[in-house]
C-alpha cells in the first residue's frame, strides 16, 4: 500500500501538482506510514497539507511536520471545553489539543511570509459551524445591555495573526446526515458569509 502512495506522489509531481492534501475520515497521525508519506511528498517538491484533530501533535511530530515544509489545518469547533468535547465525542481531550495548538503556534511563528500583497501562513484552524456551536463562535456585540450589531468571534481572536481561520458548513456524510445539529440553516450561512 505504501508503495502505491509513493508512486502516486511521483506521478502527481510529474503532472505538475504542487500540493498533497492529506484529509479524510480519521486522524492521519494514527497511520504508521504518515511520516514516510509526508517526507516523500516533501522530497518530491509537493507541499503536504495535513488536516488533523490536533490530538497527536506531540513536540517531535510538530518538529517533523515543520522540517518537511508541511502545512497543518487543525480542526477546532469550539473553545468552550465542554462543548468541544461534546462535539468531538472525546472526553478529557480539549486541554491536550489546546496545549498542542499552542506549541504549533510557537514552533511555526517563524514560517509566516509575505509575497506581494499576500500573507502566507502554514497553520490554520478549521471550524465546522453548526447549530451546536454557532452561538459560541459568533457572539452578538452588546453595549449598555443592548445589541449594537456585529459579532465577537472568540475563535478569530484566538487565531490572531498566527493561524488562518476557516469557517465551513457541515458536510452531510456519515453520522452527520442524521445529526440535527448539522442542519445548515440560513443563520449559519449568513454568519459564515459575513
Amino acid at each position: 500500500f505504501i508503495e502505491e502512495i509513493r508512486d502516486l506522489i511521483i506521478e502527481a509531481k510529474d503532472l505538475g501538482m504542487r500540493v498533497l492534501v492529506i484529509a479524510g475520515e480519521g486522524e492521519p497521525f494514527l497511520d504508521k506510514n504518515i511520516k514516510s508519506i509526508i517526507k516523500h511528498a516533501n522530497n518530491n517538491k509537493l507541499i503536504p497539507y495535513i488536516f488533523t484533530n490536533g490530538s497527536k501533535l506531540d513536540s517531535e511530530t510538530i518538529d517533523f511536520v515543520k522540517e518537511n515544509e508541511a502545512s497543518l489545518i487543525i480542526n477546532v469547533d469550539s473553545l468552550d471545553e465542554k462543548l468541544y468535547e461534546k462535539l468531538t465525542g472525546i472526553p478529557s481531550n480539549f486541554q491536550k489539543v489546546y496545549k498542542n495548538i499552542q506549541e504549533v503556534r510557537e514552533k511555526f511563528k517563524d514560517t509566516y511570509t509575505r509575497i506581494k500583497n499576500f500573507e502566507i501562513r502554514r497553520i490554520a484552524i478549521n471550524t465546522v459551524v453548526s447549530k451546536a456551536n454557532i452561538d459560541s463562535l459568533f457572539i452578538p456585540r452588546h453595549c449598555c445591555g443592548e445589541e449594537i450589531g456585529g459579532f465577537e468571534e472568540p475563535l478569530k481572536d484566538f487565531c490572531g495573526e498566527d493561524f488562518v481561520l476557516i469557517y465551513n458548513s457541515p458536510m452531510l456524510i456519515g453520522r452527520a446526515i442524521s445529526n440535527e445539529n448539522f442542519a445548515i440553516t440560513e443563520e449559519i450561512k449568513m454568519k459564515i458569509n459575513e
